[in-house]
């Protein structure tokens, strides 16, 4: 995480940079876009529990509206 000093502040997205303030702090913060993509989520074969945990939470749910 990265730490802004310009003379002006900003916050929200500028194309993969996030800019935001924090509760407490009269500072800027900077962070890049991270995580994996959807077709990564929807398709690797490391994310396969995961999708098995999206699933059941997803039944669970249904099950409660019942």
């Amino acid at each position: 995480m990265a730490t802004v000093k310009a003379p002006f502040q900003i916050t929200g997205r500028v194309q993969e940079f996030s800019y935001y303030t924090m509760k407490g702090s009269d500072k800027v913060f900077m962070r890049m876009k991270s995580g994996p993509s959807k077709v990564r989520m929807e398709k690797g074969p490391e994310f396969e529990l995961v999708r098995k945990h999206q699933s059941e939470w997803a039944a669970c749910v249904i099950f409660q509206g019942i």
